[in-house]
């Protein structure tokens, strides 16, 4: 029975945290796990700066509150920190070249418009 429980538990954890997507759009970032059951958004005007960090391999995958951030990953150690004005620091990660392309204020692309994912 524990075995079961402890299987049905490892599939549902794996299925939410599969994947990060990404989605930049002129008001706001917003980003979802798997399926997208919760969806966090930030609004672009909030965002005072943006600076590109590498995590420690123990800040681990999928939502993490760490001293100074909290974290949402799926993979790999590099991330994205947008700062926002309130000060409620994010990492978001790997979506790198995605936001510093959309920030730094080239011309847009139509592939600037679709969906980042970590998969």
């Amino acid at each position: 029975m524990t075995l079961i429980f402890t299987l049905i538990i490892g599939i549902a954890v794996a299925v939410v945290f599969h994947s990060l997507t990404v989605e930049v759009d002129d008001d706001e970032v917003r980003w979802h796990f798997g399926p997208g059951f919760w969806t966090y958004r930030l609004a672009r005007d909030e965002i005072r700066n943006v600076a590109v960090v590498r995590n420690h391999w123990w800040n681990g995958f999928g939502i993490r509150t760490a001293p100074g951030f909290r974290l949402y990953n799926a993979s790999g150690l590099d991330a994205v920190e947008p700062q926002p004005k309130s000060g409620d620091i994010r990492r978001i990660g790997p979506m790198i070249r995605k936001v510093l392309r959309q920030r730094s204020g080239r011309r847009r692309t139509a592939a600037d418009h679709l969906p980042y994912s970590s998969r």
